[in-house]
């Protein structure tokens, strides 16, 4: 690299794959723990004789040639960085100082330090992980290509499996595709297909898959095998410190896709937007929807960091435990989609709870900029976080109409909506149409006819 490249590099400052040292006359043990920290994740560069904050100080110009032949012998030393790795110290002149650079690249194995602590990279420098077994397993399988959902667990029985699940699941993939082999498969048939039915490659025993499991368990199976599994969902529209209300949903990731949609739907303002064509559109909804297929079927299940859905009055945010590929914010003007659970997502795509992969962020990018005019921010990193500005009632503009808007245009068009009707209109359960035309009658706004069954509203006392 030539100076201009690397004052470049140091400006944008430490970060996933940049580190400073000042490391005057040494590499100090800390430095090493980068080297093995890049190592392990996705590479970068460690600078010497530079500051944490970018100040270039330079580096003992007599003491260059020995911290080069000592770095030299240390990495490639098996009781320093085990395995060992080819790496030499490069020297550059910037702003009349001396400096001593390296790029360490990615390694397909893990590497430990001093043939015992293992350290990851990430955005607040580098992390032990020594004594945290789940995130060992992580990055050997990241490492080895393996993906977690595919671990076969050779003590699971059909007994560990929500039959009515399956069956659920049977019934939606035979609406989506009548003639899907499904329909006439047993339930064990169902649950030893390939993908969900596996020889343990270590033990050579047969047995049901971790996502198998996770698409079809009861709650004490799921419990069972990973006590940290569930979503939690917090409402903070009043009380943004704390929270509301709290939903913690740990059924298995099918029946969890119909919970939290009915709890997130019942608790989100939802107006409803007219599109280019005139039609209402539930835009919140549809935003809701993918942001919860999205967290069941991306998670990296083997971190013990629990999923969490934030409600706020004029925003969501999505937070799960992940395998990045990226390590960075998402552009999703340039993003290529990959699956991080295959096996999830393509049942989810069977029975119609998710689209083809990349898909949804895109329909959530047209969202945000036809409705609510607003950027998502998307991070692709150890925790893979979502956040959808929403438009708040106060803001909804000449474009878009409220629930209670829609109720009483529809009611000058047609004269009169029953409970039924608002339902179908609006997407929503009957008590929530319940309480929007309760509102509008006790608001003058609409008054009411009949009793029980019989009841509707008009514009007319």
């Amino acid at each position: 690299m030539d100076a201009s490249q690397i004052k470049n590099l140091i400006s944008k400052g430490e970060g996933i794959s940049i580190e400073f040292k000042a490391s005057r006359e040494e590499l100090s043990q800390s430095g090493f723990e980068t080297i093995v920290s890049f190592l392990n994740t996705i590479g970068g560069y460690l600078f010497l004789g530079v500051t944490n904050d970018g100040k270039i100080v330079g580096v003992d110009e007599e003491k260059i040639s020995l911290i080069k032949t000592d770095f030299a012998n240390l990495v490639n030393n098996k009781e320093k960085i085990n395995p060992p790795v080819p790496l030499a110290l490069q020297d550059a002149y910037i702003d009349s100082k001396s400096i001593l650079y390296v790029y360490v690249p990615e390694s397909s194995e893990v590497h430990k330090l001093n043939n015992h602590s293992i350290f990851v990279r990430t955005d607040d420098g580098d992390r032990d992980i020594t004594n945290i077994p789940y995130a060992i397993k992580r990055l050997y399988l990241r490492k080895s290509g393996v993906k977690t959902e595919d671990f076969v667990y050779s003590e699971l029985t059909m007994d560990d499996f929500s039959i009515e699940t399956i069956q659920k699941a049977r019934k939606l993939t035979e609406i989506r595709n009548p003639n899907h082999n499904w329909k006439d498969l047993s339930d064990e048939e169902i649950l030893h297909q390939k993908y969900f039915y596996k020889k343990n490659s270590e033990t050579g025993k047969e047995g049901f898959t971790l996502s198998a499991l996770l698409l079809f368990g009861k709650i004490d199976s799921i419990i069972g095998l990973l006590s940290w599994y569930k979503v939690d969902v917090l409402k903070k529209i009043k009380d943004v410190e704390r929270y509301d209300d709290r939903f913690i949903c740990e059924k298995n990731l099918i029946d969890s896709y119909d919970d939290l949609l009915k709890y997130i739907d019942a608790n989100v303002e939802k107006p409803f937007y007219l599109n280019g064509d005139g039609v209402t559109y539930n835009a919140v909804g549809v935003v809701v929807r993918e942001l919860v297929s999205n967290i069941l079927i991306h998670r990296e299940f083997m971190d013990q960091t629990p999923a969490r859905i934030l409600i706020y009055k004029d925003k969501i945010i999505c937070e799960n435990a992940n395998s990045p590929k990226l390590f960075s914010d998402v552009d999703l003007n340039h993003y290529e989609p990959y699956s991080k659970n295959s096996t999830i997502a393509k049942i989810f795509r069977m029975i119609g709870y998710a689209d083809e992969i990349g898909s949804g962020f895109t329909k959530i990018k047209d969202i945000c900029d036809n409705f609510f005019k607003s950027k998502p921010i998307i991070v692709d990193k150890d925790t893979f976080k979502t956040e959808i500005s929403l438009i708040s009632d106060t803001e909804v503009s000449n474009h878009s109409l409220s629930q209670c808007d829609l109720i009483i245009k529809y009611i000058k068009e047609n004269g009169r909506i029953t409970n039924q009707q608002c339902r179908k209109l609006l997407n929503i359960e009957k008590s929530r149409a319940g309480e929007l035309l309760t509102n509008l009658f006790d608001n003058q706004k609409i008054y009411r006819h009949g009793v029980g069954k019989a009841t509707y509203y008009d514009l007319s006392e």
